[in-house]
């Protein structure tokens, strides 16, 4: 049997003050803090770029730029980008809370670029742009609308972009999603390149098929196995030490019936394959 090495405790506080004995360069302030409720900035900083300091985002719905944020972290790491949100109930906060550039412009179709009717739900985070003439009535104001190619040129975006972030409502009824032709003009344009994507996507097929034409893989993140959604808030959760559910927008702790409760089946991840031969680790989270 080999010797055991034996442990290192000298960076350990054991004064009695540090009551968890933790090492004192882990405690706190300089582990990374993260805030989408889905853990994409997680696999972000993690997984898909584990030591890039520097990298470039694109955050289509930011919100606030707190609130469910995918690229906060990444920002605070020293990463610069683009923040997208035409919502008037985030923008303000969105450009009190960020340093990167801040778009207000709604991403639409290229045939549908200019002024449109916006809702504003009571549901911040699901408001989105009205294209359907039946919906008017619903109007809360109106904003300018441009597409994505557009969005990126006016903001000087460079060429390559290391990560975009996709959580975007709004459609022309059964005919198309935003997302999906966003996705189409960005890619056949081949004027910009996205290393790595994260999309909201209530049928995940469609976007599947989007991308089989081009050079990139699709990918699951870890970090979202352990996180169900209640059907009844829909706020999401994930298990506790003690067995119970943690909310990931407040923090309760509860007991929920597991019957309300469904798997995140909506998020879809696409990495490009020159990402994926620079970082081996990424191989092990290919979808079958």
């Amino acid at each position: 049997m080999k010797e055991q090495p034996i442990s290192d405790t000298s960076d350990v506080d054991l004064t009695g003050d540090n009551e968890n004995k933790y090492p004192k360069d882990i405690q706190g302030t300089k582990l990374e803090k993260y805030y989408h409720d889905f853990f994409n900035d997680k696999f972000v900083n993690e997984v898909v770029y584990p030591f890039k300091n520097d990298g470039y985002f694109v955050d289509c719905g930011a919100t606030d730029g707190i609130l469910q944020s995918q690229s906060k972290t990444l920002e605070d790491k020293g990463w610069k980008g683009l923040c997208i949100e035409p919502n008037w109930a985030f923008i303000d906060d969105l450009r009190k809370n960020r340093k990167c550039t801040v778009s207000q412009m709604a991403i639409v179709p290229k045939e549908y670029q200019g002024e449109h009717s916006f809702y504003q739900g009571e549901a911040h985070t699901l408001s989105h742009i009205i294209l359907k003439a039946d919906d008017m009535h619903k109007e809360s104001y109106k904003v300018g609308g441009q597409d994505i190619h557009t969005i990126l040129k006016d903001n000087k975006a460079p060429k390559f972009i290391e990560f975009m972030g996709i959580d975007i409502e709004g459609s022309f009824g059964d005919s198309f999603s935003i997302e999906e032709k966003m996705l189409k003009e960005l890619l056949e344009s081949k004027d910009y390149t996205v290393g790595f994507f994260s999309i909201e996507h209530y049928w995940p097929p469609t976007v599947d098929s989007i991308f089989d034409s081009y050079d990139y893989v699709r990918v699951y993140n870890p970090y979202l196995k352990g996180i169900w959604l209640d059907q009844e808030s829909g706020l999401s959760y994930s298990l506790s030490p003690w067995g119970h559910f943690i909310c990931q927008q407040t923090g309760e702790e509860k007991k929920i019936n597991v019957n309300h409760l469904k798997r995140i089946e909506w998020e879809c991840y696409y990495v490009h394959l020159d990402v994926l031969k620079e970082n081996k680790v990424l191989k092990r989270f290919l979808t079958p």
